[in-house]
Order: structure tokens, then sequence, then C-alpha cells
């Protein structure tokens, strides 16, 4: 167990960039990554959200990112800059998917109700009275 309390403790001590070279290769290091950032990373998502689901599951998402391109770091920047620009990243690709399912008034077709107004209504029978005075007058065949 001393083994295990000693990596903890060394890659507790570890700047971000060395953690983030060591992810692909080790997991550890990829969940103290996680200890540090899920904090910060779940407050900016959420100041961007309308709830706490939605930011838990861009969140979720974002280290899920993290993870799945650890290899693809590298180390030109931050990596606190890299995992907010997956996140930022999330947030807009969640508000672009939100704008897409929203449906406003005004693009509604207006609905008809298929009941003929009491007007057509009147006129209507007007009409057919018209009609079967007229078929009454035809002569027989």
């Amino acid at each position: 167990m001393e083994v295990n309390t000693v990596t903890v403790d060394i890659l507790a001590s570890a700047d971000d960039e060395t953690l983030a070279k060591r992810v692909t290769s080790d997991f550890e290091a990829f969940a103290e990554l996680y200890r540090r950032y899920l904090c910060p990373v779940y407050r900016f998502v959420r100041s961007q959200t309308p709830n706490d689901a939605v930011a838990e599951d861009i969140t979720a998402q974002v280290f899920f990112k993290a993870l799945s391109a650890a290899s693809t770091w590298r180390g030109e920047g931050s990596y606190k800059s890299w995992i907010f620009r997956i996140a930022h990243n999330g947030v807009a690709s969640w508000r672009s998917e939100k704008a897409q399912s929203v449906v406003t008034v005004e693009r509604l077709p207006e609905a008809v109700d298929p009941t003929p107004s009491p007007a057509s209504q009147a006129v209507m029978q007007e009409d057919r009275g018209i009609v079967w005075r007229k078929v009454s007058e035809l002569p027989p065949a």
C-alpha cells in the first residue's frame, strides 16, 4: 500500500503538464488532473448553462473527451487552457443543439379550426337553399 500512497503524493505535487504527458500510459495521472479540474470546469460550465443536470452532463463529456484525446495534447499551451477549451466547445455544442431543437412561435404554422364559423355556416345554408330551389326548377328528366 505504501507504493500507491507514494505514487499519489508524487502525482499530487506534479505540475499539470507533467501529468498530462503521462495520461496516455498512467490512469492515476488522469485521475489527479480530474481531481484538480473537476470543480473549476463544472463551475465554468454551470455558469453557462440553465441547470445542474445540463452542467453535469457537459462536464462529464469534457473529461471523457480529455481522456479520449489525451494523446492529441501537444504541450504547446497549458493543460488548464486545453481542458477549458474543451469545456467551452462542449457548452457551444450544447447551445447549438439546443437552438436547433427549439421551435419558436413565429415558425409554427397557424392552427386552423376545421369547424366553420357561424357566419360561414349561414352563408353555406343560404347557398344550399339557392341550389335546391334551382334544382327543383329543373324540368323532369
